[in-house]
């Protein structure tokens, strides 16, 4: 059983897991993708661990992604992840380097 969650990363990450030994490279593929059961109140999610110091993090990360994709746009806090390299090669950098 695993816990509830609302933390994308904790989800991309887990379903990533999932479908790793589905997508092995060599079987072809139409659509693949992940569904979700069992939904809970959002209350439910992430309930606090003894490793709270450490996982708080994601949480107020992931927080923190969304108060600036409110303010500023859905576009404008991406993940490497999800940049192509020719899109990675065309957009700008801020002077720390990271990806604006």
């Amino acid at each position: 059983m695993v816990d509830a969650t609302r933390l994308a990363d904790t989800l991309y990450h887990t379903a990533a897991r999932m479908l790793a030994a589905e997508a092995d490279g060599g079987t072809r593929f139409r659509l693949i993708g992940v569904g979700a059961d069992a939904l809970v109140d959002s209350r439910a999610a992430d309930p606090p661990t003894l490793f709270d110091g450490e996982l708080g993090g994601p949480r107020r990360l992931e927080h923190a992604i969304d108060q600036i994709r409110d303010r500023l746009g859905d576009g404008s806090v991406q993940f490497g992840r999800g940049l192509s390299r020719s899109s990675a090669k065309n957009t700008p950098r801020t002077r720390g380097g990271e990806i604006g």
